[in-house]
């Protein structure tokens, strides 16, 4: 549990980076139309580049961690198969209870 939570935080820190780094391409491309400058057009074509590679690195760290998730939930209904199934079960009897409300 506490792996997810470390793995969820450090995705929000990276979405968060993910952010600000837009906000700064949004401002560069502002400063950029008032100046007219293409030293201004450039900088935001590398920032955006750069966007896009964090963009990638975070894809493909959330299908590893799906995946790491996958295993790991594979590993525990192999090692606990009738905890697993009653907890199933019971989740399935709230999730109707719920609906019906």
């Amino acid at each position: 549990m506490a792996r997810r939570n470390g793995n969820a935080h450090k995705l929000n820190a990276s979405y968060k980076a993910l952010q600000d780094d837009l906000a700064a391409v949004v401002q560069d491309i502002e400063n950029m139309a008032t100046s007219g400058k293409d030293l201004g057009l450039e900088k935001a074509k590398a920032q955006i580049g750069d966007i896009q590679d964090q963009i990638d690195q975070l894809l493909v760290e959330a299908g590893r961690k799906t995946e790491d998730a996958t295993d790991e939930v594979r590993r525990v209904v192999a090692s606990n198969p009738v905890a697993s199934l009653s907890a199933a079960f019971a989740l399935g009897i709230a999730a109707a209870s719920f609906l019906r409300r």
